[in-house]
């Protein structure tokens, strides 16, 4: 009497006794949290100074060997583009007090990777470029001790200035579990910005193009897998 053989289900396989790992689906989401050194390069270095950003970005795989950084963005703290200066605020019930005025700046890219999986998808090489965008600008620093009910007169001379340019990244991951949802790894950044001067600490200058690098780690979550 012939026997029938149960066959594996589809995309199951076996690979020296153990279970394989299915290749990532196709379109799959990602999120990624990213800690960068900010470090102006060239000319751009005096203007602006070096400091540390933390990042946050979403997108997905659509092919195997094709990866889609939809939208990313960089918050970095003071420092970057201005020293801080001083100013004197005016409020309705009589105090004339002196508050500092800081700038703040926020790094946007998108773009697209090639990406070259190796080891079931547990080591990931990528390398691609995008479009960036830099955004700075100034507000009056409001310290803990505030305890006026109304709120800060505007600042009239706080500036912000901003700019858009190509970008360049690599990156490898590497993926510790088979189930490959949590990942830890390394890349570099070039960042080209195309604007007025992206630095407070001088005029405006039209046509000034700043250069940035971007070394960090990257903590990757991973999304059906």
């Amino acid at each position: 009497m012939a026997q029938s053989t149960d066959l594996p289900e589809t995309g199951d396989s076996l690979v020296d006794g153990e279970e394989a790992s299915a290749p990532t689906l196709p379109g799959k989401p990602f999120f990624d949290v990213s800690f960068d050194s900010f470090a102006p390069k060239g000319a751009s270095l005096g203007p602006l100074a070096v400091t540390q950003t933390l990042g946050l970005a979403i997108g997905f795989r659509p092919l195997k060997y094709i990866q889609v950084d939809a939208f990313g963005f960089n918050a970095i703290p003071p420092g970057m583009a201005s020293d801080g200066r001083q100013t004197y605020v005016q409020f309705s019930d009589g105090p004339r007090l002196t508050r500092q005025i800081e700038d703040s700046s926020l790094l946007i890219t998108t773009g697209i990777r090639f990406v070259l999986p190796l080891w079931r998808e547990r080591l990931l090489f990528s390398a691609g470029g995008g479009w960036a965008g830099l955004f700075t600008s100034e507000q009056i620093n409001s310290p803990d001790s505030y305890s006026y009910d109304e709120p800060l007169p505007p600042c009239y001379s706080c500036r912000s200035r901003h700019g858009w340019g190509p970008t360049t990244v690599a990156e490898i991951l590497v993926f510790p579990a088979s189930t490959r949802r949590l990942g830890f790894g390394f890349h570099v950044r070039m960042v080209q910005i195309h604007s007025d001067g992206i630095s407070l600490r001088k005029p405006s200058s039209p046509g000034t193009n700043d250069r940035f690098m971007m070394i960090g780690g990257t903590v990757s979550i991973r999304f059906g897998q």
